[in-house]
């Protein structure tokens, strides 16, 4: 039986979006969603479609906006061993981030890591293939 697999889209794209979602503290029921917002906000744009697109992000940002804020409230009077209770606890001067500055600050971190490390992980697939042939 010969079956082809599609690395990128059965590893290399939602395993650092499953582990980011759990380093978050992100219920492990939400990741699939958490998921599709990470899809949505980092797709590249697209000349042709490009007001499209941008609705499509900022319904995204949205949605995954008020989904975080509740979360980061929660996780306030219940720290846990995650980076959003590790934000929460942040203090500069006296002075922590507030609940907003959280969500904005994940959204950074999902943006600097994930992308960054699914493309690491297809290129580590591709050179092992590749050498292996």
């Amino acid at each position: 039986m010969n079956t082809t697999v599609d690395i990128v889209e059965v590893f290399a794209s939602p395993l650092p979006s499953y582990v980011i979602a759990d380093l978050f503290g992100v219920p492990i029921e939400d990741r699939h969603q958490f998921k599709h917002w990470i899809d949505v906000l980092f797709q590249p744009y697209d000349k042709e479609r490009l007001h499209e697109l941008e609705q499509e992000k900022q319904q995204a940002a949205k949605e995954y906006f008020e989904y975080l804020y509740p979360l980061v409230v929660q996780k306030r009077s219940n720290l846990a061993d995650d980076i959003i209770s590790d934000l929460i606890q942040v203090n500069i001067d006296g002075e922590g981030f507030t609940d907003e500055e959280i969500v904005q600050t994940t959204m950074l971190l999902l943006g600097a890591g994930v992308e960054t490390t699914s493309h690491a992980l297809t290129g580590a697939r591709l050179l092992l293939f590749f050498r292996n042939n």
